[in-house]
Order: structure tokens, then sequence, then C-alpha cells
């Protein structure tokens, strides 16, 4: 199975901030970030939090299928790092490839489908779990060659493998054929979106925005069949990115009429102003086939704070042994934001606090982190960690990571079965009655 990683630190660090993408081959892009020694408190984020330490050795069987056959791929998740991954998501996308090198080069291949595989995954230290399931191969698939590309996210919030608001930052791949009598279908032109009038290129970083105005983007619908189509195109506008519905803006629906080998200019107007990078999903659906578009831009001048992984860094949590708790954080924008406040809760499956950590301070556009040490009193199998973050004393981001052993595969405390809790229980009956018994005897006896 081919595997495809972003292994040039320094390049991930400038996309994850502003949304970038992958710049033309050969190109090096600027260090968009300051040491986090700059800001009083904050650590470098990559000392403990690693992008691509989660890998997803899956491929599929076969090698192929027919259009209308489910596809079947299996394999590992496996985590490379010194601490359990929780919460989670294993997220795919299939692409049908592009022919023109050129085209390739600027835009990728085109977005077919996108869905989340298996969900509240949890891997043991240096372990991995084991995946299997279908893709269901639509009927009226065009014949040709596709991938499948795989990327991973905790909470759905934070990236571990691949970037999947992104169509070529991605993790593990695996590539296989589609045949059936399928030739043409309806679908987007990647290689022709426009946004305020300029091209778009969804392998570049993605363009930059006045913030106090309208972003128009438009996309081509191509209907390649000889006959006349009604195809329902849906545009939604999230926030950063589509992987949870609470980042969703907008949505808008239309149906379009074309006709044999027609194409036609589609347009959506993104008036949002709330936030600094908006991630503008198109999806055509015709018959049971998919044609998707992910654009993502930027709003200068918008500063969101964000949070971006907060973990421990060993498990369990060992009666007074050293740990600790830390997270990652940056403004959305590329400033550095004032008046910010992270708290760090840990707490027991009873929600009792076993530590807890605060950062006030500045923000900055580069990804930087806080982090605590702590020794626990007692050893914690079984707790969660909460992370809230406060910008100008208003809630802007939260998550909670449940970390629970029966899931991460460590040896759990046992539970008592109810035939040892009848044996204490009488145990303890039985003690009490004797102990009366023995004061009564005694006073009895000093009477």
């Amino acid at each position: 199975m081919r595997k495809f990683l972003i292994l040039v630190s320094v390049f991930f660090l400038g996309t994850l901030f502003v949304g970038a993408q992958v710049p033309p081959e050969g190109f090096i892009p600027p260090v968009l970030f300051s040491p986090a020694a700059e800001i009083k408190g904050t650590v470098n984020c990559f000392d403990y939090y690693h992008f691509g330490s989660v890998q997803a050795d899956i491929e599929g069987m076969g090698g192929g299928t027919v259009s209308g056959v489910p596809m079947h791929f299996r394999g590992n998740i496996k985590n490379d790092n010194t601490y359990p991954i929780v919460e989670g998501a294993l997220y795919a996308k299939v692409f049908r490839k592009q022919t023109d090198d050129s085209l390739i080069h600027q835009n990728g291949h085109n977005l077919v489908d996108q869905f989340f595989v298996k969900e509240n995954i949890s891997i043991p230290t240096k372990g991995k779990i084991p995946v299997e399931f279908d893709w269901k191969v639509p009927s009226y698939a065009i014949s040709g060659d596709y991938q499948i590309a795989f990327f991973f996210t905790s909470a759905k919030k934070f990236n571990l493998l691949g970037l999947s608001f992104t169509d070529d930052v991605v993790g593990n791949i695996d590539s296989f054929k589609i045949s059936g009598e399928q030739k043409a279908g309806v679908s987007f032109n990647k290689n022709t979106v426009k946004i305020q009038n300029n091209e778009y290129r969804f392998a570049a970083f993605p363009p930059r925005n006045d913030k106090d105005k309208d972003i128009p983007v438009t996309a081509e619908l191509v209907n390649g069949t000889n006959e006349s189509q009604i195809v329902r195109v849906t545009w939604k506008l999230y926030g950063w990115d589509a992987q949870t519905e609470e980042n969703l803006l907008n949505t808008k629906e239309e149906d379009v009429i074309l006709n044999a080998k027609e194409t036609k200019t589609l347009s959506y107007t993104d008036t949002n102003r709330t936030h600094t990078v908006h991630l503008l999903v198109a999806e055509a659906k015709y018959q049971d086939t998919k044609s998707i578009l992910d654009i993502r831009y930027v709003r200068d001048g918008v500063d969101k704070v964000r949070l971006n992984f907060p973990s421990i860094t060993a498990y369990p949590l060992e009666q007074d042994t050293e740990n600790t708790v830390f997270s990652c954080v940056h403004n959305s924008g590329t400033a550095t934001v004032q008046n910010n406040k992270l708290i760090l809760d840990l707490k027991d499956e009873n929600n009792n606090l076993i530590h807890s950590y605060t950062y006030n301070g500045a923000v900055s556009g580069a990804m930087m982190a806080v982090k605590d040490t702590f020794k626990p009193s007692k050893t914690y199998k079984n707790f969660s960690l909460e992370a809230k973050l406060y910008q100008d004393d208003k809630l802007v981001d939260q998550v909670t990571m449940k970390y629970e052993c029966d899931k991460i595969g460590t040896d759990c405390p046992k539970p008592m079965s109810t035939t040892m809790k009848m044996v204490i229980g009488t145990g303890v009956l039985l003690f009490v009655v004797l102990s009366i018994l023995i004061i009564r005897k005694k006073k009895i006896q000093t009477s």
C-alpha cells in the first residue's frame, strides 16, 4: 500500500494556523511562527503533540471492484505516541483520479465521497487496533482509477494524521480501480473554481480576503451525459472545518437543470464575518454519485483563538509519579491575541477534581502550548481532561477527553462480583453484631 505523509514540520506549522495547503513542488514556505518562549508561560507545542503520529495502514481487498458492488477495506490504526489516543475518529476521502499531471499538481484529484469510517476510537500507548469497513461503490460511478485517503482526528477537532479539510495533505492512501458501464456523469470541474473572480487552487495556500467584504465563489457544474439532468446542489459553509455540525454556519440548496453536455456556472456568496478560516463544501448529487468541492479560504483581521490537542503525557495517572498535562493553542488568524484564559481540569470518574491548571495570557498566531507537571495523590485509570478556552472572558472553545481503561485496553480494576459483595456484607454484619455483644457483656461484668 502506498503511503503519503507530510513530514516537513516547518511546513505543517505554517499550514495549520491559516489552513494553508500543500504549495507547488519545490516551494519552501516561510516560517509562520515565532518561538513559543517569546510568550511567558508557554512551551513548544510540538514537543508534546506529534502530527503524523497515528497511521492508518488500511488497504482494499482485491485491488478493485465493479460499480454498484461494495469495496472492502481492512487494516490497522497505529499509535506511535507515548500516551494513549482517546476520542479518536477515522475519516476517509475517495477520489477519482485526474489524468493531466499539471492539473493534478494544482488541484489534486476529483473528490467523490468523504465520510467517517469509525468513531469513538481509543488506542493504547504504542498500540494498534484493527479496522475494516465497506465503501458502497455507486452504481453510476464512472469507470477508472480511484484512491482512498485516510485522516485521523481526536475529538473531531485535532489532526493527528493528514488535514481533513484538504485534498492533498493526507495520511495513508490506497489506490484501486472501478470497472463498469458508466463513462460520463455530472460533476464539478475542480479546475475552474474561482474566489473573488480569481482562480482557486486546491493545492496552494488559501486565498486571503478582506474581513469586511462579501466573498463570492463560483464553480462550474458539467453534464457529461447525452441527456438533460436535474441535479441537487448543496452548499455548506463551515468555520475552520466540516468535522462537526457545530462548525456549520450556513446551508444553501438548489436544483440545477442541465441540458445534454451543458456546463453551468454556479455561485455562492459568503457574507459571514465571524470566523477567520472558512470551509465551503459544495456537493452535487447525480443518481447515486457525488461530486464534492472542499474550498478553504481566510478572512484577514479576524482573530479567533482555538484549542489544539489537550492531553496527558503518561497513562495511567500513577500515584506519586510525575505526569504532565498540556494543551496546544493558537489564534486561527496571524496576530497575537491578548486577554485569554485556558483552564485544564483533570477529573476522576465521579467528577472530583484531580488536578487543575490555568493559563492567563497571550495566544499567538503560531502554534504554542501550555503545560503543568504534577504528581497524583493516587492512581487513576478512569478520568477525564476538560479544556476550556476563553477570549476576553467569553468561552470560545472547549473539549472533554475521556480516558477509560476498558476502551484503552489496559488492565482495569475488576468489578466486585455479586457473590463477593454478599460475602463481604455478611462479614461486616457479623462483625458489627459480635462487637455489640462483646460491649454489652463487658458492661454487664463491670456492673
